[in-house]
């Protein structure tokens, strides 16, 4: 009986080993940050990628890593969209496991880029600086300009940049 009881406690352990599955448990990445990716079970090698979309329809977007290691340190490129991610582990059965799914938000300057993606501008002023003059280039290559008037000379305003930039580290620190 107890060689019996033993070969089965043996047998579960198999079991419950054979499939890799991650034990981060909380997953909040930001771009340009390293995070450290951990796992346990299955056996090595250990192919690690990045899938996004719906949990019930998610669809493969990076290969990431192979390795025989029992963690990955990965750092989102600012590149990387707003999304809904999820890493993907195949050991060497070939079974995937996934771990839970985390909402990601793009770097703000590459959002930024993406908002003025379809027009240019530049700024030109005279030898003295006195005034300045804004040229701005749609997608098509028509250009218009537009004379640049401080009204807050003197004052101290934020910038809509500089309110961006605080929302978005409000909603990082807050979430």
């Amino acid at each position: 009986m107890k060689l019996t009881l033993a070969a089965a406690v043996t047998g579960l352990a198999v079991i419950v080993d054979a499939k890799a599955s991650f034990t981060n448990l909380v997953f909040t990445l930001q771009a340009g940050v390293p995070f450290n990716l951990t796992w346990s079970g299955g056996s090595a090698p250990y192919q690690i990628a990045l899938d996004n979309g719906p949990a019930n329809n998610l669809k493969d977007f990076q290969s990431l890593t192979t390795t025989s290691s029992m963690h990955y340190v990965y750092t989102p490129p600012p590149s990387l969209p707003s999304n809904s991610y999820t890493f993907k582990i195949t050991d060497a059965s070939g079974e995937p496991n996934y771990s839970q799914q985390w909402d990601y938000q793009g770097s703000l300057s590459m959002s930024l880029t993406a908002l003025n993606s379809n027009s240019t501008a530049t700024t030109s002023s005279g030898a003295s600086g006195a005034s300045k003059v804004a040229t701005k280039t749609d997608s098509a290559g028509a250009s218009s300009t537009s004379p640049i008037t401080n009204t807050n000379a003197g004052e101290r305003v934020a910038s809509p940049v500089a309110f961006l930039v605080v929302a978005a580290a409000g909603l990082v620190f807050f979430s």
